[in-house]
Order: C-alpha cells, then structure tokens, then sequence
C-alpha cells in the first residue's frame, strides 16, 4: 500500500481585522470568499473563482490570543500551511514513530493535526 502524501492545501493566518484582510486579497488578488463561523467570530475560506481553497483568513481572538494559528514565537502571529491527505490516521502514525513534534490534534471541519518542523515551522493538516 502506498504511503499516504499530503499535499498543501492553503496557508491561514490569524488577523487583527479579518473582514479588512478579506476584502484586501478580493480586491488586489481577486479571491472570492466563504465564511466559516466559529462561536462569536466569522473566518473566511478565500478560493479561487472556481472555488479551489487558497487560503484562510481567521480573526483573532479578543485578548490576543491565537485561536487558529498556532506560534512558537511567543504568540507572535505566523502563516500556518494546511496540508490535505485522505487517511489522516496513518499519517499521525507515521508522525509518532519519527517524533515529529505535535501540537494538537482537533476535529474542527475535519479531523486536523497541528505540527512543528524541526525548524520551528507550524503546520497543519486535515482529512476532509
């Protein structure tokens, strides 16, 4: 059996002002958008105008702490990838048996696990 591959699906970032940024990236790039809502706060799924996922853009909480994107940078905000796979299980496997760094694991619009190169680097990925 072949090894499950992720491949990148989007990056996301958290932002002060997620409908500003929303509408920025429709403007000077010419993404269209969906909205995802989370409790009190709406993040939006940006896509191409044939609906390929691109990125995400996600508000951050009040506070300041990070809701979606994670840092390892002393909560400074970074660009998290998002990996796709179709058999995330085996995927999650074959992180703990290389000990790759592993910062949580959620089910969200999918089962997701959020990980760290060994550069520091975070990532995420998901099965849809």
């Amino acid at each position: 059996m072949e090894l499950a591959t992720p491949t990148i699906l989007s990056a996301d970032i958290t932002v002060d002002q997620s409908e500003l940024v929303r509408d920025f990236y429709k403007k000077v790039i010419g993404w269209e958008h969906s909205e995802y809502r989370r409790g009190e706060y709406t993040d939006y799924f940006m896509t191409t105008s044939d609906g390929q996922p691109v990125a995400g853009i996600c508000q951050r909480a009040k506070g300041g702490r990070l809701r979606f994107s994670w840092s390892l940078d002393s909560g400074k905000p970074h660009a998290m990838a998002c990996f796709i796979t179709p058999r995330i299980e085996e995927l999650f496997e074959r992180f703990k048996e290389n000990g790759v760094n592993i910062l949580g694991e959620r089910v969200t619009s999918g089962p997701n696990i959020t990980f760290a190169d060994p550069d520091g680097n975070i990532w995420e990925v998901w099965q849809p």
